[in-house]
């Protein structure tokens, strides 16, 4: 069984259109990790969320996420946690890539809506910064 990436992808795109009926019987989101494959198999992992609201979701990802920082001084309930940068820009903190040893931080330009990397640093120098109660936009 010799398997390509065009092959990977197109199950991939099968594997969701099958798990669509299993998401709305059960209210729940299933996503499929990474797919590695070899020369007579593949593999991969399936997480699944309570849930249909993409947005609980990242913020609930969020929350097991931020457990990681904790004594960078992030902690669960500061998805979108709005503050200023050096330049004026106001930003929200909206995820984590935690294999990232230099810009572990996923940060959202308000007025743009544009996602940026950035540094546990961003966070230790904005910690007394005034945070604004709110990311709507006007």
């Amino acid at each position: 069984m010799e398997m390509t990436g065009d092959q990977i992808d197109a199950f991939r795109k099968d594997f969701n259109e099958a798990m669509k009926a299993l998401e709305e019987k059960y209210d729940i989101t299933l996503r499929l990790g990474t797919i590695t494959y070899y020369k007579d198999y593949f593999e991969s992992t399936l997480h699944a969320e309570k849930g249909r609201d993409p947005e609980k979701i990242a913020e609930q990802q969020f929350d097991r996420d931020a457990l990681y920082y904790q004594y960078d001084g992030i902690h669960p309930g500061m998805y979108r946690q709005v503050f200023v940068s050096p330049k004026g820009t106001v930003m929200a903190l909206i995820g984590f890539r935690k294999n990232a040893k230099k810009y572990p931080l996923l940060v959202q330009d308000i007025h743009t809506g544009l996602y940026y990397r950035a540094p546990l640093t961003v966070i230790k120098e904005f910690r007394n910064e005034k945070f604004f109660p709110s990311t709507q936009q006007d």
